[in-house]
């Protein structure tokens, strides 16, 4: 009996069959034989994703140029991706090498991949058995008798890690995720309770539009043709949408969630919208191993740049605390602060608080002295205490104001200077994009780290959301919440119709990964060369002296603009070399292991007139 042998025999699970046996609810034989395989594909799933063989060594392997490496480095997930299905580095198209694609003859069994644009899928190729895998991955040889590119290691694999390999490998995404059926596919957004009423329902309208225009795409038995792939396999579901509105403090979230899920399983959370605490949410969701795509929160919890199932339009006030930070580092040393207060709104403090903290220990560890104060609109003693702060400061003291909207107009109401000479700082993310509603006194000192797109810029990036708006008949309310909103659905669904058949959770975070980047610039691409081309009407009432009306249409989901005749002609070219975004954000991108898309953010300055302009350059710290 082998070492690998001996040690599975002491595992817990052998324990629980033989207990399942002595209860006569599975024979001996069979409880056996179940506690060995759950074994054996815990062993592999540790090799698959770690580079760990069988009996506790790191795996070797001879890479590309004759290098060898050892462990994580060679770990098949470096490739293969977390759901086995491969994907694309750089022209270079990594295989599935699930059960389903190496052993089995499946006609469904399809991965749509993606190199430079360019639509292409998986090779059909006779079934391996266990000696062409153990050549495969040994030796470099495929199943036809070809050698494998090089970028496929050469490994020194024994025959028990092999044996844990494909007992890891022949059931990973081998059917549908929870929330899938051959038709449907179940979905969810979160709302916590600390979101006001007409923002809820803003966001609500907007995500219900989404869901409907989808929905209405779908007709079975003739359905709507998002690739020709997707109309051959006839893969493309319809979707059935619910709110999981929370209710009541944080700690209770986590078991209301599970309630929802045990009683109606979904395949993923879409989009979601939190002020306060989000990190009862992301558990559960890295918990229940699903999908969190693209929530609008203010601040993500520390721990989602480790985790695997969230992902996020950036990092929020983590990423704007250490923008401003590396700006002032940047500064000459005698420009720097000296003394730094923070000052937490009673309605942002949930997500500001925890920022606030590791902003104060970053910099006392620097020798710069800081202090925090709480402001409460219904206290005018706060305010009192404020007001002589600020009357004190000087050049050399900066402010943090974490403050929503709301409670910036009450300051400038109530102070209508700040006094003295700090330099102000406030959230783009807690004024959502917009200019603060404060006196020229305070926006003369006031520069807002803004992760957001430049208004100026920000047209052409959201022509086409402006105009799903108009066809969907929902007033634009808050551009950065229900365009976030508008992104989620979308992207998620663009990401569905590419994974056909294959409908698994881990396939849809590695799909992510793997082509976020390259779907916002194609679709940028694709809107800005809509936008350039300048479409004539010459019907009958048309004429050389009769302007042409501007008309919008909805041919399709994302529809194009018709243009007057007499509008001004665009250069193509360069309009499509310049789009980059079609979001709030300048850019969205992700690669394996990033959870937030957006890196980056500016630092912006308000005129009277509402005018935003950027400070600085787009710092990504």
């Amino acid at each position: 009996m082998s070492r690998v042998i001996q040690i599975l025999s002491r595992r817990l699970l052998a324990g629980v069959a033989a207990l399942l046996m002595l209860a006569g609810a599975v024979p001996a034989a069979a409880a056996a034989a179940a506690a060995d395989d759950t074994d054996w594909i815990a062993l592999g799933r540790r090799l698959y994703r770690e580079g760990i063989g069988a009996h506790g060594e790191p795996l070797s392997a001879v890479k590309a140029g004759g290098v060898t490496a050892q462990g994580a480095a060679v770990a098949c997930i470096q490739c293969h991706r977390t759901s086995g299905l491969g994907g694309v580095e750089g022209v270079n198209v990594i295989p599935p090498i699930t059960g389903r694609y190496l052993f089995e003859l499946d006609g469904r069994a399809v991965v749509q991949q993606n190199i430079r644009g360019v639509k292409a899928f998986n090779q059909r190729h006779a079934p391996y058995d266990t000696a062409s895998v153990a050549l495969a991955i040994r030796a470099g040889r495929h199943v036809s008798g070809r050698t494998l590119d090089e970028l496929m290691p050469r490994y020194a694999l024994d025959d028990d890690s092999l044996r844990a390999l494909l007992a890891y490998l022949k059931p990973l995404s081998s059917g549908w995720s929870a929330g899938v059926s051959e038709r449907r596919v179940r979905l969810a957004t979160v709302i916590t309770p600390e979101v006001d009423a007409a923002r809820r329902q803003v966001f609500k309208d907007t995500a219900l539009a989404a869901v409907r225009q989808k929905n209405g795409s779908v007709v079975h038995g003739g359905r709507s043709m998002a690739s020709a792939a997707e109309m051959l396999l006839r893969t493309e579901r319809a979707w059935d949408h619910e709110f999981w509105e929370l209710q009541g403090p944080a700690e209770t979230w986590a078991a209301q969630l599970a309630a929802r899920q045990a009683a109606a399983p979904v395949f993923a959370l879409v989009s979601g919208l939190g002020e306060g605490d989000w990190s009862p949410v992301h558990r559960f969701c890295e918990q229940q191993a699903m999908p969190c795509w693209f929530p609008s929160v203010s601040a993500p919890p520390p721990e989602s740049e480790a985790d695997h199932y969230s992902l996020y339009f950036s990092r929020g006030l983590w990423l704007e605390a250490d923008v401003l930070m590396q700006h002032w580092q940047g500064l000459p040393p005698d420009a720097r602060p000296t003394r730094v207060l923070q000052v937490i709104g009673r309605d942002s403090a949930a997500a500001a608080t925890p920022v606030a903290a590791m902003v104060d220990e970053d910099l006392a560890a620097r020798g710069i002295a800081v202090e925090r104060m709480l402001l409460d609109p219904a206290d005018a003693a706060g305010f009192d205490a404020l007001a002589q702060r600020l009357g004190r400061s000087g050049p050399r003291d900066a402010v943090l104001l974490w403050l929503r909207p709301a409670a910036l107009r009450t300051l400038g109401t109530r102070l209508t200077t700040p006094g003295g000479g700090a330099r102000l700082h406030a959230s783009g993310t807690l004024l959502a994009g917009a200019a603060p509603a404060l006196p020229a006194p305070w926006l003369a000192q006031l520069r807002t780290v803004y992760p957001y797109q430049l208004p100026s810029h920000r047209e052409a990036s959201l022509s086409v959301f402006q105009q799903w708006l108009q066809i969907a008949r929902l007033p634009m309310v808050d551009e950065v919440l229900q365009s976030e909103t508008y992104f989620a659905f979308t992207s998620f669904n663009d990401t569905l119709v590419d994974m056909l058949d294959n409908v698994q959770r881990d396939y849809l975070i590695d799909r992510a990964e793997a082509m976020l980047t390259q779907r916002e610039k194609s679709r940028a691409e694709d809107e800005a060369r809509e936008a350039a081309i300048v479409t004539v009407n010459r019907g009958p009432r048309a004429s050389a002296h009769r302007p042409v009306p501007e008309r919008r249409i909805a041919t399709r989901p994302m529809p194009g603009r018709l243009l007057r005749a007499d509008a001004p002609t665009q250069d193509t070219v360069a309009a499509i070399e310049r789009a980059e975004s079609t979001t709030v954000y300048p850019r969205l991108s992700l690669a394996a292991g990033q959870r937030h898309a957006s890196k980056g953010a500016y630092l912006v300055r308000h005129a009277a007139d509402a005018a935003i302009e950027a400070d600085s350059a787009w710092i990504v710290p």
